[in-house]
């Protein structure tokens, strides 16, 4: 199945994330008592989960929500690199009461091969207790990396059947990373990438013109359900914007 592209303005694409993130773990609440979400760190998502955070505390029954992590450096949940702590600021920190999701970040004080061995047991006792992977949320980078997935190191995690590898990064901050692979994705039943921020414009003309590039976001599929990529038009400004979502 071809991904759902569609194009927005910034405001836009923020309003449509969030409504389509809170959707989709609604349906899948209906059908499965504990659902997972994968979260995305960098800065494209920032803003959606504060909007999560401020608008729909209550939307939901988020104590039946397990979030997981694509991707983390090697540091302590207290630095200022970590993708845990990002989250928390803009998300976590922000809840009230008993009504809060159940999360599982990266032991990232263990060694990376324990660290990996650790997520996933994780992933698989979510499995084995009934839990599924409702939803994933995917940044992209300038050279078309998502998660950790980096292009350079393609033939290590591109094959694989491993769930989680550690990797080294191939862009700064240059600190050791642990991922979740292609593999792992295939199971999930929705993913979102959101397309936008400084220097995403070759990437966003790639996918409005359909190009079979090498970028390593290309590679994730899944075995059924959607993919969305959710563009920022605004990308476009130098080239011929698109009009209007198919």
């Amino acid at each position: 199945m071809k991904p759902n592209i569609q194009y927005f303005e910034p405001e836009e694409l923020l309003d449509f994330c969030t409504e389509k993130i809170i959707s989709c773990l609604k349906t899948a609440l209906t059908n499965s008592n504990e659902v997972g979400m994968v979260l995305a760190g960098g800065s494209s998502y920032q803003k959606i989960y504060q909007k999560i955070a401020h608008e729909h505390g209550n939307t939901l029954n988020w104590s039946r929500v397990h979030l997981f992590f694509g991707d983390e450096r090697m540091v302590s949940q207290s630095d200022i690199n970590s993708n845990y702590l990002s989250i928390q600021k803009a998300w976590l920190q922000q809840l009230q009461g008993n009504n809060k999701p159940i999360i599982h970040p990266f032991l990232t004080h263990l060694s990376p091969n324990e660290v990996v061995k650790n997520y996933d047991a994780e992933i698989k006792k979510f499995k084995k207790e009934g839990g599924v992977f409702a939803l994933a949320l995917l940044g992209v980078g300038s050279d078309g990396h998502t998660a950790s997935l980096f292009p350079l190191a393609k033939s290590t995690w591109e094959s694989t059947d491993q769930l989680v590898l550690a990797v080294e990064a191939e862009q700064a901050p240059f600190i050791s990373r642990i991922t979740l692979t292609p593999a792992f994705f295939e199971q999930v039943l929705e993913i979102i990438f959101v397309i936008s921020g400084e220097g995403k414009q070759l990437i966003a003309q790639s996918i409005k013109e359909n190009k079979e590039d090498e970028y390593p976001f290309l590679d994730i599929k899944i075995a059924s359900g959607n993919i969305y990529y959710l563009v920022d038009r605004t990308l476009f400004d130098n080239w011929k914007r698109p009009s209007q979502n198919k």
